[in-house]
């Protein structure tokens, strides 16, 4: 496939942003699509998204493959690419890339990518585009699943700590979409769960957006209860 931009430039840009901040042979082995990837990264934390994206996108277009390696890469670029999009404002293309990273998603890499958050990212897009029933469907689906997964611990207290964390994150979402559509008793029902299933709950933070509830500022309420729990996600 033709580049978009030659490797040249693009490894000459990025040295110039953030060559102080990587290993003096980076850029010599700017071919190797991990290498990039790991500048891309570098770029977006340092704020050159612009350029982060750039680089992505030249793994990205060489397509899947048959290394391990090379192919986390290709998805994670993919990824990347797609929350830059996103906060371009463009959820189309943000959602075209993030289906295509969920479809090449390699398992066995799990622990270095969480295809949950993907999940719950894609329906985000989805929201963002307003297909709500959508975005509902394919929030809830991560839910089901991590719920199922959480119940086939026999410990509670371990369930919350390895499933916690992307369920929470999945069921804050499906919150925050009904705060979106104004829907108080939805985003209530939705936002109460998160106390069974995080990992950690401060008592009187809890307590206090109870009150705000009761009192019946229920957006301050979904903000309060959120803020309440830790999930690390």
């Amino acid at each position: 496939m033709e580049r978009s931009i030659p490797l040249d430039v693009l490894a000459a840009r990025a040295e110039e942003r953030v060559g102080r901040l990587v290993p003096n042979n980076t850029f010599a082995q700017f071919a190797d699509p991990n290498v990039r990837l790991m500048v891309g990264v570098m770029l977006l934390r340092e704020g050159y998204a612009d350029d982060a994206y750039d680089v992505f996108a030249s793994v990205a277009e060489e397509g899947p493959k048959a290394d391990t390696n090379d192919h986390f890469a290709y998805v994670r670029s993919l990824a990347e690419m797609a929350e830059i999009s996103a906060s371009r404002g463009n959820f189309a293309l943000a959602e075209a890339q993030m289906r295509e990273a969920l479809a090449q998603y390699p398992p066995q890499l799990g622990y270095m990518l969480s295809v949950d958050h993907l999940r719950v990212y894609l329906s985000y897009y989805v929201f963002r585009q307003g297909r709500f029933d959508e975005a509902i469907q394919l929030c809830r689906a991560v839910i089901e699943d991590k719920k199922r997964a959480f119940a086939q611990h026999a410990d509670e207290t371990d369930a919350r700590l390895v499933v916690g964390p992307a369920l929470c994150y999945a069921i804050h979402q499906m919150a925050l979409f009904y705060v979106e559509r104004g829907e108080a008793d939805q985003a209530l029902e939705w936002i109460r769960q998160l106390r069974r299933y995080a990992p950690a709950v401060n008592e009187e933070a809890w307590r206090e957006a109870e009150a705000r509830e009761a009192s019946g500022d229920w957006r301050g309420a979904v903000e309060a209860y959120g803020a309440a729990v830790s999930y690390q996600a």
